[in-house]
């Protein structure tokens, strides 16, 4: 049998220099001193009594987690080595160590890439307690790493976290940041070794979609590589192993050993350094799947190629290597294949099965199961002849005689058959990892294996990176070099392996030069004692570095810093509309599907609308009549996707189309900029989020073009949404469909019209009415119009609704409802018989904006006003409050149809506008700002309007005609040769306006003529004087207009020679032995 250190890695591989490998013992002692640079003093230095200690000290652990900076932790005092005993090394377990940092204020700049780290750390741990505590189950889970002692905040963390937890924002923009620096590190071409350490110290606190995300990266780009880059496999193999549950599949850890095992295959003839960098990767990613138990490695594809690439380390002169290689082969035999070779191993003995379960409770910190496990796996290894022979007497001549590492590898890794030392590493990492440093001391002294080299090697190892990293305290990786001292000095079992001992001495000098003054002198006073201290430093290339630093810039987290972070204007905005849209009484809509759409068709538009933006359409189109309550739904569909909004979804934008100027150009930013967004964050927007457009008032914009199409919406490169779009069903024409429908990318693809649909609302069901009624009572805001007046019980309110004649039919649409619960009861309060009570449209607007006057006057009274403010109400009492608040309205509207041809919106600044016609209405002078205030009108920031679009149609129907105009202060509207020509207004809107588009106007005007014949007679004045007075035209278009839909008849009227252009005349009764004209004759 060969004698060479890795000739047994596959007993199937022939031995092709067994004659030339065997080397005397002091050959090979000489020959490890002359690679780790050490002179023979050492020996001089062993025949040392083992009494002699090392420094000592008194204090214990100051911190419950480390700092990242030596200059924020005690320094142990440095004593004489007398004064040592392992007592005061590790004295405790302590929580499992963290990078700390400043933590930075609410919303406050996050400066460096640890700060954002350790922030979300905090808010990670506690998560995972809150979700302990809520489920009161203790968290289980597969990876040692993650399982430690329950971590304590101090006041500042505890503060800190009660701050943030208070603001959803602030917990979000923290893992935004992460997110956004996975994606700009993945889409850099160029990915050097500062930002592959930056990025990689994100990985514990990453959620899964950026993990998976950014672990792919790497893999894709580690098997693009040509030469190996050694920065790129550790930042992988770190990403592995900083894996949260759940993040890593099978198919990721084959891929990457395959990926690894190509490497080997290719680098063997190559540096040391990469073979050694090569294996260390190999052993960690084989430890992460022996721990998520990998089931499906293929034995001929993988295991066994990765066996005979560790064999084929057998000539390396290197001792580190052939421990890699050793312990790589060690993991590999924990990874379970798709042959059961190794699974009958374990079924040949339930000790092993019942020992492997009880090292893994390391998992659960349970020091007694893993020693207890260990001892029964070193019995199992000695004693199972029957599968093993040859490898049970390699355990057991290396338990007897404690052979070197070189001879150790020899007769313990080609027989595939596991060993107790490697588990007891594991366990010993796993403790680590936990911060149980005591535990961890217990297992290096009582573990059954203690004896072997190999185990011996990988602890000397795991405390000198102990020592090394800055993320424990300064007294911790002091206690690190005190216990390599003490094991060195004074353990007669340890080191008895030549390389053993060279590989301490080598660890101790590169702590020598290692980072942080304490850290270097304990470790000089330590190799002074031992007589090494003049020794020249080896020049080995594998530092003691367990995990990649966080480098001190931090480049990826200033780029991302440069992308407006959204979520917090969003966060603001989605607050500051819910606020706006208090909803008060709301019940959901029914529609169908077109307007010749029966009623046995309804359904709920909300469902209808939810179901649209989850499918390809773009556009959805609402339509109703005036007050059907298509703006009420749209703001209540605007509020429930902001309750509904998860971050990086889409987006809801409440257009009121009326107050952007020209929203056929460039709408979308327009509106948000209203909301202050600036054009960084609006392009942000627009490149990366999608929209939920709800457009309300198409038909109030005045607009004629198709919106969707003018701002090129779902375009390439242009804004992503989806479109609900609302309008009077009276505005649109017979093609209306055009003005609404999206232009598809390809226009000559015939199926744009599945990217279009459209909902007609409904008039209101009985019983929605009743569930309206219902809701009314219960709320105080909606009837504030009642003051202090008795509140109806919803029966009484039904009882009247059904009493009054036809009254139960109007209140279908939900704003007439709303005005009539508020009206209703000073309505019929001198109405002993309700049978006889004739209400209309218009007389419920009457008593509507009367009642509204007359609690806003008594408002005013009981309000403290100011002495001139005082003076200015007295004087519109003396004039009557009431009377000049409906003249004021009248003179409004008049002004806005007169002025913007109807456009409801007005804007109003003093600055600029204080001379106009608006200054009138919306100057800040007392008697206008009191007057104005006492107005059912409503102002968003500049923008002024009454409450209901129909409020406004109906001042303007005022102007025309109201019931105090029968009192002489009204006369028709006739030509300059009438007999009534002094007191005839050519000015007023009868003449000047086309009323034939404001069906709502016409509507208000057709039930003043059904109440009053003297203004029906009026308006039939006007129409027979457009026969001789072409100056009266549109007044006739107008006036027979609303005596037809007044349903005033025209039985025998010759209307031949009348000039009445355009006016509709649907529905109108003719005789019909009268011949038809057309109208351009009239």
């Amino acid at each position: 049998m060969s004698n060479h250190p890795l000739d047994q890695l596959d007993a199937n591989i022939p031995d092709e220099d067994s004659s030339n490998t065997i080397q005397p013992p002091l050959k090979k002692r000489d020959k490890i001193r002359k690679f780790f640079g050490i002179s023979k003093s050492l020996d001089k230095v062993k025949a040392k009594s083992s009494t002699q200690s090392l420094t000592s000290q008194q204090s214990t652990l100051s911190s419950v987690s480390c700092q990242v900076d030596d200059h924020r932790n005690k320094t142990l005092p440095i004593a004489k080595t007398d004064d040592v005993s392992r007592s005061v090394i590790f004295p405790e377990n302590v929580a499992k160590p963290s990078v700390k940092t400043a933590l930075p204020g609410l919303h406050e700049r996050i400066e460096r890439t640890d700060q954002l780290l350790y922030c979300n750390m905090l808010l990670l741990q506690d998560s995972v307690v809150s979700s302990s505590f809520n489920t009161g189950e203790e968290e289980v889970t597969d990876d040692p790493a993650n399982a430690s002692q329950a971590p304590t905040l101090d006041k500042v963390e505890q503060k800190w976290l009660t701050k943030v937890k208070e603001d959803p924002v602030a917990q979000d923009r923290m893992q935004w940041l992460v997110t956004k620096m996975v994606e700009a590190f993945i889409a850099n071409t160029t990915k050097d070794s500062s930002k592959v350490t930056e990025i990689i110290a994100l990985g514990p606190v990453l959620q899964e979609e950026p993990y998976r995300k950014l672990l792919s990266s790497f893999i894709v780009d580690f098997d693009d590589s040509r030469i190996l880059d050694v920065n790129l496999l550790q930042g992988l193999v770190q990403l592995v192993q900083s894996a949260s549950p759940g993040f890593l599949v099978s198919g990721d850890l084959i891929k990457i050993l395959s990926l690894l095992r190509t490497h080997l295959e290719g680098t063997h003839q190559h540096s040391s350094e990469h073979l050694c960098h090569l294996t260390l990767a190999l052993s960690r990613i084989l430890d992460v799947m022996a721990d998520h138990k990998v089931q499906d490695l293929d034995r001929v594809m993988e295991h066994e190629p990765l066996s005979a690439v560790l064999s084929g380390l057998r000539g390396s002169s290197d001792p580190y290597l052939m421990y890699q290689a050793c312990y790589a082969f060690q993991a590999l035999q924990y990874v379970p294949d798709d042959e059961t070779v190794l699974q009958a191993v374990l079924r040949h003995s339930t000790g092993v099965v019942d020992a492997f379960v009880k090292v893994s409770s390391v998992m659960k910190l349970d020091l007694g199961s893993v020693l207890e496990g260990l001892e029964k796996l070193q019995e199992v290894a000695i004693s199972a002849f029957g599968i093993a022979g040859d490898v049970c007497e390699g355990v057991g001549s290396l338990m007897d005689s404690g052979r070197g590492v070189l001879e150790s590898l020899k007769e313990g890794v080609g027989s595939g058959q596991k060993r107790p030392w490697y588990p007891a590493v594991r366990a010993a990492h796993a403790f680590v990892q936990a911060g149980r440093l005591k535990d961890l001391k217990q297992l290096i002294y009582e573990a059954p294996c203690r004896q072997d080299p190999l185990f011996q090697w990988g602890i000397s190892q795991l405390l000198g990176e102990i020592a090394v990293d800055s993320v424990w305290t300064v007294a911790t990786r002091q206690h690190a070099i005190d216990l390599i001292g003490l094991l060195y000095k004074e353990d007669q079992e340890w080191g008895r392996d030549e390389s053993v001992k060279a590989w301490m001495v080598t660890i101790l000098r590169m702590l020598g030069y290692s980072s942080g003054e304490s850290i270097n002198k304990r470790a000089h006073d330590l190799l002074q004692e031992l007589g090494l201290d003049n020794t020249p430093r080896a020049q080995h290339p594998y530092p003691l570095r367990p995990l990649l630093p966080i480098p001190d810039s931090s480049s990826i987290l200033a780029k991302v810093q440069g992308i407006p972070y959204m979520e917090y204007e969003l966060y603001k905005l989605r607050l500051q509309r819910m606020e706006e849209e208090q909803q008060m009484v709301y019940i959901p809509p029914q529609a169908k599907p077109s307007f010749h759409a029966t009623d046995d068709e309804l359904f709920p538009l909300m469902e209808k609308v939810q179901e649209f933006l989850t499918s390809d359409r773009q556009v959805m189109l609402i339509l109703g009549d005036s007050g059907a309550g298509k703006s009420t739904f749209n703001r209540h569909l605007e509020r429930q996707l902001w309750i509904d909004y998860k971050r990086g979804g889409p987006i809801p934008v409440f257009i009121n189309l009326a107050t952007i100027d020209e929203p056929k150009y460039d709408m979308v930013s327009k509106q948000l900029r209203l909301h202050n967004f600036y054009d960084d964050q609006i392009q942000e927007l627009k490149l990366h989020r999608q929209l939920v457009l709800i457009c309300d008032g198409y038909d109030e914009s005045q607009q004629l073009v198709n919106l969707h199409s003018t701002n090129f919406l779902n375009q390439l490169a242009q804004w992503n949404t989806k479109m609900v779009i609302t309008c009077r069903t009276q505005y649109l024409g017979p093609s209306y469909h055009d003005h609404f429908k999206p232009q598809p990318l390809d226009r000559y693809n015939t199926k744009h019209q599945d990217l279009f649909q459209e909902a007609v609302i409904a008039s209101f069901s009985n019983e929605q009415i009743k569930s309206y009624v219902d809701q009314f009572v219960q709320d105080s805001n909606a009837r504030q119009l009642l003051g202090q007046a008795t509140v109806w019980s919803s029966e009484e309110y039904m009882d009247k609704l059904t009493a009054i004649r036809n009254l139960l039919d109007l209140v279908r649409n939900p704003f007439l409802l709303t005005i009539t619960l508020n009206v209703l009861p000073k309505l019929v309060a001198t109405q002993q018989d309700l049978t006889y009570l004739r209400v209309t449209r218009v007389v419920l607007y009457d008593k509507f904006i009367e009642q509204w006057l007359e609690t806003n006057k008594l408002r005013l009274q009981s309000n403290n006003l100011s002495n001139e403010e005082r003076d200015v109400l007295e004087m519109l009492l003396d004039a009557g409050f009431v009377e000049h608040g409906i003249d004021f309205q009248k003179r409004l509207s008049d002004s806005i149809f007169k002025e913007q041809d109807g456009h409801p919106i007005v804007q109003y600044t003093h600055l600029h506008h204080r001379r106009t016609w608006k200054g009138e209405f919306f100057s800040p002078d007392p008697d206008i700002r009191l007057m104005r205030e006492s107005c059912p009108l409503t102002r968003t920031g500049s923008h002024f309007q009454f409450i209901h679009s129909s409020v406004l149609e109906y001042f303007l129907s005022c102007v025309i005609y109201s019931p105090d105009c029968t009192k002489g202060e009204f006369n028709p509207q006739g030509s300059p040769d009438s007999t009534a020509t002094s007191t005839l207004d050519t000015n007023g809107p009868l003449f000047t306006q086309n009323l034939l588009k404001e069906f709502s106007v016409i509507q208000f005007l057709s039930d003043r003529v059904k109440e009053s014949a003297w203004f029906k007679q009026q308006l039939l004045s006007v129409v027979k004087l457009s026969k001789s007075d072409v100056l009266a035209a549109t007044a006739a278009a107008n006036a027979i207009t609303i005596l037809i839909r007044a349903s005033v008849p025209f039985n025998g009227a010759d209307l031949r020679g009348f000039r009445i252009p355009g006016a509709d005349l649907t529905g109108r009764q003719f005789d019909s032995a009268q011949p038809r004209y057309r109208l351009d004759r009239w």
